[in-house]
């Protein structure tokens, strides 16, 4: 059963770093069993990954481990990536724990 709750919010930003005008950000709730901390200590360990690229490959990870373990989640679009998404985290599941 799900122990975490997670909020993802997306917010369309200028270059200089500022929200922009007149665009809405994407918010939404995402349960999980890991801890997606976790997940991302574990891939700031990996050589060359750092920063804001390092917490969006642990937050697509666990977004999509999350949308993999969805029982219900078994519509057209999921079933029809269903082997690439399970090759992909497979692959994920083999990288080393420790940099």
């Amino acid at each position: 059963m799900s122990k975490q709750r997670y909020r993802i919010t997306v917010t369309p930003i200028e270059p200089d770093g500022r929200p922009s005008p007149g665009r809405n950000s994407l918010e939404f709730e995402q349960r999980s069993s890991d801890n997606w901390n976790r997940t991302l200590e574990i891939f700031e360990r990996q050589r060359g990954t750092c920063g804001d690229r390092c917490t969006a490959l642990a937050v697509s990870i666990e977004l999509l481990r999350a949308i993999s373990a969805d029982p219900a989640g078994d519509d057209r679009a999921t079933a029809g990536l269903r082997p690439e998404l399970d090759a992909l985290l497979a692959a994920v599941a083999r990288l080393p724990r420790d940099g």
